[in-house]
């Protein structure tokens, strides 16, 4: 009908061939629409826009499945509106300062997961790999 997904996604591969490029903008991206919105929302507005531009910069899907999810399981834990963040709020019972110094650390981790997942993409493809 209106062909947003493939208008955006070919204006991706037109503008960026790079795969270090367009990971990082990715990454970018979904850190910042993750202080927004969930993670279902943000897989369903981004997933059709990104997949058809992965085969044309070369990336493997798979591998980019996985690190979509980190990314955006990093967006959920960071603050100002990190959905994650009001949930533990109300179970824990605790004030929102509290929950925020706790997630902290983990918001770093699992960027530092995201960027050794770039650097060795062999740790997740292996299982699917093995298994196939």
């Amino acid at each position: 009908m209106y062909l947003i997904p493939q208008s955006i996604s070919s204006f991706l591969t037109e503008n960026i061939s790079n795969p270090t490029i367009f990971i990082f903008a990715v990454g970018l991206v979904l850190l910042i629409i993750g202080f927004l919105l969930e993670a279902l929302s943000m897989m369903l507005i981004m997933v059709p826009v990104l997949f058809p531009a992965l085969e044309v910069i070369g990336i493997d899907p798979i591998w980019f499945g996985i690190f979509f999810v980190v990314l955006i399981e990093t967006a959920l834990i960071t603050p100002p509106v990190g959905l994650n963040l009001f949930v533990l709020q109300a179970v824990g019972k605790a004030r929102l300062e509290e929950v925020i110094q706790g997630a902290i650390p983990f918001a770093f981790i699992m960027l530092a997961t995201a960027v050794l997942l770039w650097f060795w993409q062999d740790l997740a493809l292996w299982i699917p790999y093995k298994l196939f």
